[in-house]
C-alpha cells in the first residue's frame, strides 16, 4: 500500500457504504458483466476504495451506483480503474477508482460529507 505524501485532491471517508458496479464491455463483442455488490474501504469526491474478489484489469471503466445515503437515490456514475493490488496470503484485490461522470450536485455532496465527517466547514468545487 502506498505510504508517500497525500496527493488526493478530495479528502476520504472511510466508512463501508455499498456499492453495486458492473465492469463496462472493452470491445463490442465482450459482454457486458454482471453487477455485483462491495463494501467500500473508503471514497471521497474524486474516487473510491473497494476489495473485490477477483482482477478486474487497471483503466477498465466501471458503471457504479453508490448507496450514500439512505434518504436519497444512489450516487450513479462511472469510474476508470487506477490500481488493483493482489493481496498477500488472500484471494482478494484491492481496487481504486477515479470517478469519470460523477454530477456536481453528487460531488458536492460527498465533499460535504468529508468535512463534516472531519469536522470541517463545507467546501466548494472552487476550493
Amino acid at each position: 500500500m502506498y505510504k508517500g505524501p497525500e496527493r488526493r485532491k478530495y479528502k476520504r471517508i472511510r466508512k463501508r457504504y455499498i456499492m453495486r458496479f458492473s465492469v463496462r464491455p472493452h470491445t463490442e463483442e465482450d459482454e457486458g458483466s454482471r453487477w455485483d455488490m462491495v463494501a467500500l474501504v473508503d471514497i471521497g469526491a474524486g474516487g473510491a476504495l473497494f476489495y473485490y474478489n477477483e482482477k478486474i484489469e487497471k483503466d477498465s471503466i466501471l458503471d457504479l451506483k453508490i448507496n450514500f445515503a439512505p434518504e436519497r437515490d444512489p450516487i450513479e456514475c462511472t469510474a476508470q480503474v487506477v490500481r488493483v493490488e493482489e493481496l498477500e496470503y488472500s484471494y482478494m484485490f484491492l481496487v481504486a477508482v477515479n470517478f469519470q461522470d460523477i454530477s456536481d450536485e453528487d460531488k458536492l455532496m460527498l465533499i460535504d460529507a468529508a468535512e463534516q465527517f472531519y469536522s470541517r466547514k463545507p467546501r466548494s468545487l472552487e476550493d
